[in-house]
């Protein structure tokens, strides 16, 4: 309510006006869920976590943007670092903070005349008004091309990639940043902990948890008890011959990279998960184009 109005109304009104006004104030911020229900009427691009062809050595999650041969890969090397957000990690789709900084790195399916030495990145809002449009020189060794993407402002953002004759778009959502980095646990079920993105069809069998029921890891890769923090990876399908771990503390320095073999059992990757300090961390599972993620709190035994 605009205050050049206020003293125009009656003072029934008044009250009323400040009751809402009060009860609003009062109301506790909206929950995960109620975001996430929020941000599924967006169609935001899948984050994918398994090897891209594009660029098969990097670790990073990454989006497509086109089909098949004619695709542009967007490799999103400080995203790790919002994972620890539930309402990025589970949200059905590519999910920025409105107006921070991401850094992007945009790797086409091959080279060739169809891509020129400037990549142009349109932006257009789809729930709402706003535009943006950033441009961006190709890098030549190796050749890719090195974005800093910011989205202006909270909503459901179309990007459009055009470079020559080439045009490509992916989908964003983009959300209030929190007040402080979160470190939301990936929550343990009876089976053990899905990773994420679900469409991925990873479980792990990972029982040990808070008193909240988020996900928890001893250091060192021993228990209390004395036992070995064992843990059985399970992949549906699209699976190779080994699975890669990769883990990086979310709350301060430190990672770790395991791989580990196939046994007999199709689908099945037993582990010892050896977390070096305690903190908050993201964990990366990895088996040829198929990933998913899960965040856990690790503390000494």
């Amino acid at each position: 309510m605009r205050p050049a109005l206020i003293g125009a109304l009656t003072v029934i009104l008044v009250s009323s006006g400040i009751g809402a006004l009060e009860r609003a104030r009062a109301a506790p911020p909206p929950s995960v869920s109620e975001l996430l229900a929020e941000a599924s009427s967006c169609p935001a691009t899948l984050v994918r976590y398994g090897v891209t062809v594009e660029s098969p050595r990097d670790t990073a999650p990454w989006i497509a943007a086109g089909p098949g041969r004619t695709r542009l890969v967007g490799l999103l090397y400080p995203y790790r670092r919002l994972l620890g957000d539930a309402r990025v990690r589970l949200a059905p789709g590519f999910t920025l903070y409105a107006g921070r900084l991401e850094k992007i790195a945009w790797v086409p399916h091959s080279w060739g005349d169809d891509w020129g030495r400037y990549l142009t990145i349109e932006g257009r809002r789809l729930d709402g008004p706003g535009t943006f449009q950033e441009r961006f020189r190709r890098a030549v060794a190796p050749q890719f091309y090195p974005t800093g993407l910011t989205v202006p402002s909270v909503g459901c953002w179309r990007l459009t990639l055009r470079s020559a004759r080439r045009s490509v778009s992916v989908v964003v959502q983009a959300i209030e940043p929190p007040a402080e980095r979160p470190c939301d646990l990936s929550e343990v079920g009876s089976d053990g902990i899905p990773a994420t993105p679900a469409s991925a069809g990873v479980l792990a069998g990972w029982h040990w948890q808070t008193a909240e029921g988020g996900a928890l890891m001893y250091v060192g890769g021993r228990t209390p008890e004395g036992g070995n923090t064992k843990v059985l990876w399970r992949v549906e399908r699209g699976y190779t011959q080994m699975v890669r771990l990769l883990g990086s503390r979310l709350d301060g320095a430190g990672n770790f990279d395991a791989t580990l073999p196939a046994v007999s059992v199709p689908g099945a990757f037993p582990s010892t998960v050896v977390v070096p300090s305690a903190g908050c961390w993201l964990l990366t599972i990895r088996t040829g184009s198929i990933g998913g993620v899960i965040v856990f709190r690790a503390v000494a035994p």
